[in-house]
């Protein structure tokens, strides 16, 4: 078995996976119980998980994604009118 700094791997049975996983196969736990396992070995504190502000996160950067081919094709048309013709615009168009 290697262990990475992120992952491990065992070459014997072919299995890998992160350190939840590890701990699972090793104490034939489930990924949670595993989880909670890390947690109290390590004394590792509860995070508080805020579901609304988690979504309110999620809709911004869809709306980023969303306006994203909208803002390149503007600033390549602002390129374009500084440059004139733009030789990166083959590079560019796979962005769009």
């Amino acid at each position: 078995m290697k262990i990475y700094d992120d992952h491990f791997y065992c070459f014997s049975c072919q299995c890998g996976g992160d350190v939840i996983q590890l701990v699972s196969q090793l104490f034939s736990l489930s990924s949670l119980d595993a989880a909670k396992k890390l947690q109290a070995d390590f004394g590792i504190a509860d995070v508080e998980f805020d579901k609304e502000q988690y979504k309110r996160e999620c809709n911004t950067h869809m709306l980023r994604a969303r306006n994203r081919p909208l803002f390149i094709k503007q600033l390549h048309t602002v390129q374009a009118d500084l440059f004139g013709s733009a030789p990166w615009e083959p590079y560019i168009n796979h962005l769009i």
